[in-house]
């Protein structure tokens, strides 16, 4: 969306930086909560460990996907707008 409207490019970029750390910060809130209810015996540090681990290398899978879904994506206005409602209709409904 922000290559769409070049004058305020940096405006955009900045508030979709900010509302990502907000996202961050709420999802390493609930995160210790989720990772306590998971550790049934008492293993909160196996179980921490093994979402760290898992987190890790979904993390190295996603880079190389984005990359190929953004160039693919970013070819027209129109794609790029279905890929964002595409994507956020994901989110939301995960």
């Amino acid at each position: 969306v922000a290559t769409m409207i070049p004058a305020l490019f940096l405006p955009l970029i900045c508030l979709s930086a900010t509302f990502k750390a907000l996202c961050g910060i709420s999802a390493g809130a609930c995160n210790a909560a989720i990772t306590q209810h998971m550790a049934m015996r008492g293993n909160i540090a196996d179980v921490g460990a093994k979402n760290g681990a898992q987190h890790t290398l979904l993390s190295l899978l996603a880079v190389p996907t984005g990359i190929v879904f953004a160039q693919a994506a970013n070819v027209s206005p129109t794609r790029l707008a279905a890929a964002f409602l595409f994507l956020t209709a994901t989110h939301v409904i995960a």
